[in-house]
């Protein structure tokens, strides 16, 4: 059976989860306190506790900090002049990234100077399903490649790490993965998965748990 419908409608998803025991979802979009509502009557895996780390920017860089996993410098900014504070404090360029519904590229920007500033804050509200959006700044830093560390782990804690895939981008959207990361020696691939199973762990995760 195949239901269609838009999932920021509350009503909708409890229509779909009737009469099931767990529900999952493809990607991280779905509000967090349409989950949270949902939990009232199933399992929902990976739970909305743990999700919104994934679905919020702002308050995965803070968790993350909090948890010594090393994460490039950042702010919470409120307006372009803490944003341009920011960049002369720590250089330019800056990434800005709003906290939520960005993806593939989109909600990222690469400032500049100060006079972009207020670039990311044109038109910034409000998400359709309530949450507030925020803009986060980070340092910019030129890296070589990107990682991807995935784990699954279930209720019970049990866990399996997957090869550590190398994935390229192209315009910030990924066009290639590359499993496992050519060229990456044991010793690192291992620091990378006992990483990402120790941030599952932490969060509570249940599910599969992708960690760039």
């Amino acid at each position: 059976m195949t239901t269609v419908g838009d999932y920021h409608d509350l009503d909708v998803l409890t229509d779909f989860a009737s009469g099931a025991d767990v529900i999952t979802f493809d990607h991280e979009h779905v509000p967090t306190r349409h989950l949270e509502a949902l939990e009232d009557s199933l399992a929902v895996r990976p739970g909305p506790a743990a999700l919104v780390y994934a679905q919020d920017k702002a308050q995965m860089r803070a968790r993350l900090s909090g948890l010594g996993v090393a994460c490039p410098t950042y702010a919470i900014c409120d307006g372009p002049e803490q944003l341009a504070a920011f960049g002369d404090a720590t250089g330019w360029p800056v990434i800005a990234k709003t906290s939520r519904g960005g993806y593939d590229g989109k909600g990222v920007w690469k400032l500049d100077d100060a006079s972009q500033a207020g670039v990311p804050f044109t038109g910034l509200a409000e998400s359709s399903a309530g949450e507030t959006v925020r803009i986060v700044a980070e340092e910019f830093i030129d890296f070589t490649r990107e990682l991807s560390a995935i784990v699954v782990r279930s209720p019970s804690g049990q866990v399996v790490a997957y090869p550590v895939s190398e994935t390229r981008q192209a315009d910030g959207i990924c066009v290639e993965t590359i499993t496992p990361a050519p060229g990456l020696d044991e010793a690192t691939a291992s620091g990378l998965q006992e990483m990402a199973i120790r941030i599952a762990g932490e969060l509570g995760w249940s599910g599969c748990s992708p960690s760039s």
